[in-house]
């Protein structure tokens, strides 16, 4: 029989930006076994919104602060793609799960550190936010290029309409 922890994973967010906001309310009010604890922006006005919007009180301006908060088990990076690889580090080195947006980084090279140092951490998750990746059509795709019944592929090409908020 397994031990089920049903403490729910508390996790902080960075970046609260378009996307950051719609994370941080999917989190607030949709993920189950989750609770959104804390919250981190350079912009006062983020942090605002993140206190009346979501009912938060831990809010940071300071990232490095924000990764070392004893109260927070993973943190959501949506934070500008610049800063990526260092945070995905950071947060790794103080414990905490990752999620982050992608692209993890913009060479091969921070990719690669971030990998080394994930890999330093095997009791740690972190993943890169390609959210199309449990999309049923990718899948299908893949099946049928693992089959062999669409030839080898030599390029692919993928668009989907990220809505703006209105």
């Amino acid at each position: 029989m397994t031990d089920v922890n049903t403490a729910p994973l508390r996790v902080g967010i960075a970046g609260l930006g378009r996307l950051g906001r719609r994370h941080a309310e999917q989190l607030a009010w949709r993920t189950r076994h989750c609770e959104l604890v804390a919250a981190c922006s350079p912009v006062a006005a983020e942090r605002d919104w993140a206190r009346s919007e979501l009912g938060l009180q831990r809010l940071h301006e300071d990232f490095d602060a924000f990764v070392r908060d004893p109260g927070i088990d993973a943190v959501v990076l949506v934070t500008p793609t610049s800063l990526h690889a260092e945070q995905t580090i950071a947060a790794l080195q103080a414990g905490k799960h990752v999620f982050v947006e992608k692209p993890l980084a913009l060479d091969l090279a921070d990719c690669e550190r971030v990998e080394a140092v994930a890999r330093a951490h095997p009791g740690l998750v972190a993943m890169v936010g390609f959210v199309r990746r449990f999309d049923p059509s990718y899948l299908q795709a893949h099946a049928d290029v693992v089959a062999g019944r669409i030839g080898r592929p030599f390029m692919v090409r993928s668009q989907t309409c990220d809505l703006n908020d209105c």
